[in-house]
C-alpha cells in the first residue's frame, strides 16, 4: 500500500473551488509507488483535504428553482447496475469467473441517447488490452479511444485503488472518453498519467495538450498529458475537456476550466498569474486569477 505524507496549510483564495489544503514545499507526497525507484518520484502534490462531497446545485432552468444533483462524470453511468464493479452482474455476489458466461455491467445508450447501464457479455481484456468493444474487455473495463480497455471510474476511488494496486508503478486518473464501439457513449475510465510539463507539448500526442488534474478523490494533483476539448474559461469541465491551457479543478459536480500561465503564457491584462500554490509551483505553472 502507497502512504500519503500530508500537511495542513491555509487554503489559497481564488484557487479552487472549494478548494484543498495544499502541502508545505518540504512535505511533497507521493502516491505514485515510483517514488521508490531511481526516477526521483511521480510528481505527484498532495493536499491535506477530506474527499469533495458532490453537493446539489440549482438548475438554471427550472422554474420554480428546485435543488437537482450537478452533472458529475457519475451522471455517465447509468443506475441498472455498476459498472465500476467486476462481479455487478453476478446474482450470488460469487466470483465472475465462467469463461463460458462471463457478464459485465456496461455504459449503452437507449432510445435518444439516453445513457443507460446494463448486464452484458464480457471478454479477458483487462487494462491497456487492444479491443474492437466492450464485449472483449474483462468485468469492470470498457473499450474506449482507438480501442483500448480501461476500467470505469464511477466513483474516483476506483482509480485510486488501481494506483495503489499497480505492480508497474503506474498512477491513474479518472477521465472521460467515448466508446470505441458505435454507440460512442461517453463514459469515466481510468486512465494511465504521462508524465509531462505544463503549457509545453514536448511529449504529448497529437491532440492532446500536458495539463494538471486531480486524483485520489481531488485531494491531490499531477500533470499529465490528456485530451484537448472544447470547454472554454469557467466552463464546467465534469463531462467535457478543457482546452489547451486550461486545467479542470473544483469540487465533484462543480469543476470549471481555469486558466493555467507562467513567464511564456501570462494572464490577460485584467487577471494576475498567481504562482503561490505549491500545487501548482512543483509543475512551473500558476493559475489567472482575476484582479
Amino acid at each position: 500500500m502507497i502512504s500519503l505524507r500530508r500537511s495542513a496549510v491555509a487554503c489559497l483564495t481564488g484557487f479552487v473551488v472549494g478548494c484543498a489544503a495544499l502541502p508545505a514545499a518540504d512535505d511533497l507526497g507521493c502516491l505514485n509507488k515510483a517514488e521508490t525507484t531511481a526516477d526521483g518520484g511521480c510528481g505527484v502534490i498532495t493536499s491535506d483535504a477530506a474527499g469533495a462531497t458532490p453537493e446539489a446545485g440549482l438548475d438554471a432552468n427550472s422554474s420554480d428553482g428546485a435543488l437537482l444533483a450537478p452533472e458529475t462524470r457519475q451522471s455517465l453511468c447509468g443506475t441498472a447496475c455498476l459498472p465500476d464493479e467486476a462481479n455487478a452482474c453476478v446474482e450470488d455476489a460469487g466470483s465472475n469467473t465462467d469463461d463460458a458466461g462471463l457478464e459485465s455491467c456496461r455504459v449503452v445508450l437507449g432510445a435518444n441517447q439516453t445513457t443507460s447501464s446494463m448486464c452484458v457479455s464480457a471478454g479477458q481484456g483487462g487494462d491497456g488490452a487492444s479491443c474492437q468493444s466492450g464485449a472483449d474487455c474483462s468485468p469492470g473495463y470498457e473499450c474506449v479511444g482507438t480501442g483500448t480497455c480501461r476500467h470505469y471510474c464511477c466513483h474516483d476511488d476506483s482509480c485510486t485503488t488501481m494506483t495503489a494496486d499497480s505492480t508497474t508503478y503506474d498512477t491513474y486518473f479518472c477521465d472521460v472518453a467515448s466508446e470505441h464501439a458505435s454507440s460512442g457513449a461517453k463514459v469515466p475510465v481510468c486512465q494511465v498519467v504521462v508524465k509531462c510539463s505544463p503549457l509545453t507539448n514536448d511529449t504529448c500526442g497529437p491532440d492532446q495538450a500536458c495539463t494538471v488534474v486531480e486524483i485520489n478523490g481531488g485531494n491531490d494533483f499531477v500533470a499529465t498529458c490528456d485530451a484537448i476539448g472544447t470547454a472554454k474559461l469557467g466552463d464546467s469541465c465534469e463531462t467535457t475537456h478543457c482546452a489547451a491551457g486550461l486545467a479542470c479543478f473544483g469540487t465533484i459536480g462543480q469543476r470549471t476550466c481555469q486558466q493555467l500561465c507562467d513567464d511564456q503564457n501570462p494572464c490577460p491584462s485584467n487577471a494576475t498569474c498567481n504562482m503561490k500554490s505549491q500545487a501548482l509551483m512543483s509543475f512551473g505553472v500558476g493559475v489567472c486569477n482575476s484582479n
